[in-house]
């Protein structure tokens, strides 16, 4: 059976249309999952305060502080070995 070019367009134009249908609807659940994710990530910067505003010393001052303690273990163990 011979199809007619009218009808092979027809076919050509509904699969298209499937086509953007499933990306309308592959674009929705990715805004949707999106946003989820924006929500939670909002919401986990809400429940974690900014380091900087922390009380407490400072990073530098743990690294120099741990600089001083392996300085002091290499002594106690040049003492004892």
């Amino acid at each position: 059976m011979k199809i007619s070019k009218g009808s092979d367009l027809e076919i050509k134009n509904l699969e298209r249309s499937q086509e953007v249908s499933s990306l309308q609807r592959q674009v929705a659940s990715l805004e949707a999952h999106i946003g989820k994710s924006a929500s939670l990530m909002e919401q986990s910067t809400l429940a974690f305060p900014d380091i900087s505003t922390l009380d407490g010393p400072s990073l530098t001052q743990d690294l120099d502080r741990l600089q001083e303690l392996q300085i002091e273990k290499e002594r106690i163990n040049e003492r004892y070995m």
